[in-house]
């Protein structure tokens, strides 16, 4: 799909970044980064340009510039790299960079983005999130799919193709063990707050035992029961 033709509403294209829906409504609401397009019936949407630019902030972010600077930095080199001529952004040591956007395949801290085939935009903004060790993005991610599709759905889609990406993975190279600790802490701490909302929502039933077997380390799958029970 060219630039030009790709339209995402604000929930894909949060996913599309690695990062929750409203994190994009206050970058769009304190530093003006809002959707430029719009669909045939009118509706908002981010085009192939506003991604890359909400990209460039996202990244800016990540290596250390505080949200205000990050967006100054990155309206600024939208700017030259619309100029006639313009080859690059000037970096921060006075160098070119490559033009282009992101590479799709670029990771953070924890290394390269997980490889889920397939994966639609939610998928791959979790994993993206997990594989830069951005917990509160990746905690948000879910939240939000909780919200919008209920736990087993989740799990199913969201969750389980992550989890599993993450675990091959770490079997196949021997590294990347804190993206799947990480995954996992930012996967239980949404799975709570959706239970806790829901309780408050709908009340307390019977308290249910549950527990994991012996020597069993991975605990997403009882949390999403809890959840469920909920």
């Amino acid at each position: 799909m060219t630039a030009a033709a790709e339209l995402l509403a604000i929930g894909a294209a949060a996913a599309r970044i690695g990062v929750a829906a409203s994190t994009l409504r206050t970058w769009e609401r304190r530093y003006g980064l809002a959707p430029t397009g719009r669909s045939p019936g009118g509706h908002r949407r981010y085009t192939g340009e506003d991604l890359a630019l909400l990209e460039r902030m996202h990244a800016l972010t990540l290596a250390g510039r505080t949200p205000a600077r990050a967006a100054l930095e990155a309206l600024r080199d939208e700017d030259a790299d619309d100029a006639p001529g313009a080859r690059g952004a000037a970096g921060d040591d006075g160098t070119a960079d490559a033009g282009g956007p992101t590479p799709a395949r670029s990771g953070g801290p924890g290394g390269r983005v997980l490889a889920v085939p397939g994966a639609g935009p939610r998928v791959q903004g979790l994993a993206r999130a997990a594989s830069r060790l951005d917990v509160d993005a990746a905690a948000e991610i879910v939240e939000e799919a909780l919200a919008a599709d209920g736990v087993v759905h989740t799990y199913d889609t969201l969750l389980r193709p992550v989890l599993v990406a993450a675990g091959e993975a770490w079997a196949r190279t021997g590294s990347g063990i804190e993206v799947e600790h990480l995954f996992s802490e930012a996967a239980v701490e949404a799975l709570r707050h959706h239970r806790r909302s829901l309780r408050a929502r709908l009340g307390t039933e019977p308290p249910v035992l549950l527990a994991c077997a012996p020597r069993d380390h991975h605990v997403i799958p009882l949390h999403v029961l809890s959840a469920a029970l909920a």
